[in-house]
């Protein structure tokens, strides 16, 4: 499982001063998460949640801080579209449908298409 996150997950892991045994127990061989951390093997999913569970981190959580703490384009677009309704902001909510489109366009990810 995810290979690219795989870094982070070890970053974490040192973070909160975890020896690899800790993360580990009996959920993997060690020489499996070493491979793993360093970025050379994959994981199954089951072994990957299991990390996230152990490290106290949500998939979101993790994402966050594999961007370095800088939140998703489309997330920073919902918030602005939660404050423009609240305000009743029609205006500004069609700027932003605007914005969406054009970012769907360039990239075709779903994300900015709902």
């Amino acid at each position: 499982m995810n290979m690219v996150l795989s870094k982070t997950i070890a970053k974490i892991r040192k973070e909160k001063n975890l020896t690899v045994n800790d993360l580990i127990r009996d959920n993997m061989s060690k020489s499996s998460y070493n491979r793993f951390a360093a970025g050379k093997a994959d994981i199954h999913s089951h072994y990957f949640i299991e990390l996230l569970k152990r490290l106290h981190v949500t998939l979101t959580e993790l994402e966050y801080i594999d961007r370095g703490y800088v939140p998703k384009d489309i997330n920073i677009y919902l918030s602005r579209i939660k404050k423009f309704f609240n305000k009743r902001d029609a205006n500004a909510l069609k700027g932003i449908i605007k914005i969406l489109e054009s970012e769907y366009s360039k990239i075709h990810n779903t994300e900015y298409q709902h």
